[in-house]
């Protein structure tokens, strides 16, 4: 008999969290070095904003499916703005591979303020 071990889903809203997480420190470091003052703003909005709304992603999925394991972030870039397109990418599989409606709602509000700072980044000096 074979024993064929079931491998885990690639992208996990456990996995998803761990990136958003990771993202605002990495914006705040954006934030000191850049000399533009929209550009300050917006990863200011940014870093401020992700953590409360990935916070309530993941109480709401482990108030669903219990006490999730988290990993290392995996999402590596050379700029922010790519960083952000791979995050926006990473959560709108994770989204689709959940079931749960009022998570993928917080989802959609979470991709809404990745792609209004991408914009900031790339459009206003």
């Amino acid at each position: 008999m074979l024993n064929i071990k079931k491998s885990e889903p690639k992208y996990t809203i456990s996995q998803l969290v761990v990136e958003l997480l990771y993202s605002a420190p990495v914006a705040h470091i954006e934030h000191l070095k850049t000399t533009s003052y929209a550009q300050h703003k917006a990863l200011n909005e940014y870093y401020d904003g992700i953590p409360d709304l990935t916070d309530s992603i993941i109480e709401e999925y482990q108030g669903l499916y219990g006490i999730q394991t988290f990993k290392e972030p995996m999402l590596k870039s050379t700029t922010f703005v790519e960083h952000l397109t791979k995050l926006y990418d990473y959560a709108t599989k994770a989204q689709s591979a959940c079931d749960c409606s009022n998570v993928i709602n917080r989802i959609d509000e979470v991709k809404s303020l990745i792609s209004s700072t991408m914009y900031k980044l790339k459009n206003l000096k």
